[in-house]
């Protein structure tokens, strides 16, 4: 029941911060000045082919994770892993800064020393900054053994360059080894010079 009350918010959070993104997009440049109209100037405009997005998106990241039934004295697990896709990025600039918006989505491979296991998998994440400075991403991993597949939604805070957040694994088998976690995340987005700017003509 916890699971599926956390995937529900988790998808709740995701598809509201998707409209916040969406909503800036459309509107935040519809403005319209005393006397002369003001209007929107928009920079490498988006393609059609929005899956290909317009940058590289590239991170490495540390997972401590509460395996299932924790107790003082059993260790955490620790999780290395590395990220690689592409990003969809949208910059808005204005009289109150430049608002960045993500949506990135690529593969995925991290290692668990302990028990020597590698797991691969996919991701999606959107994720914004300054405001609201959040991400969310949701990542499938497998173990290469084949014995461990996890499902496991975060949500924590974005600096742009770096996330904190808080992650809960869904199993998809007996063995348990990831619960609630805590993630950091370094990223990167190479090409980000291609990203689409928008801005007013005058603030």
């Amino acid at each position: 029941m916890l699971q599926i009350r956390f995937a529900v918010l988790y998808l709740f959070l995701f598809c509201s911060l998707s409209g916040i993104a969406q909503e800036i997009d459309s509107t935040f440049w519809h403005l319209d000045g005393d006397g002369d109209s003001i209007y929107r100037i928009t920079e490498n405009p988006l393609t059609k082919n929005k899956f290909l997005g317009n940058s590289w998106y590239t991170s490495l990241d540390y997972v401590a994770s509460i395996p299932k039934n924790y107790d003082p004295g059993l260790n955490l697990n620790h999780q290395f892993g590395a990220h690689i896709g592409r990003t969809l990025g949208t910059s808005f600039g204005g009289g109150g800064g430049t608002y960045f918006v993500m949506r990135s989505w690529g593969a995925s491979y991290s290692y668990l020393p302990k028990v020597r296991k590698n797991f691969v998998g996919g991701f999606a994440e959107l994720s914004a900054f300054p405001f609201p400075p959040g991400s969310l991403q949701l990542e499938l991993i497998r173990s290469t053994d084949g014995e461990e597949t996890y499902l496991r939604p975060s949500l924590g805070l974005s600096l742009f360059v770096l996330d904190i957040s808080y992650s809960y694994a869904i199993p998809f088998q007996s063995i348990v080894r990831f619960t609630h976690g805590i993630s950091v995340r370094f990223k990167w987005y190479p090409g980000l010079s291609k990203w689409q700017y928008t801005r007013p003509s005058r603030c």
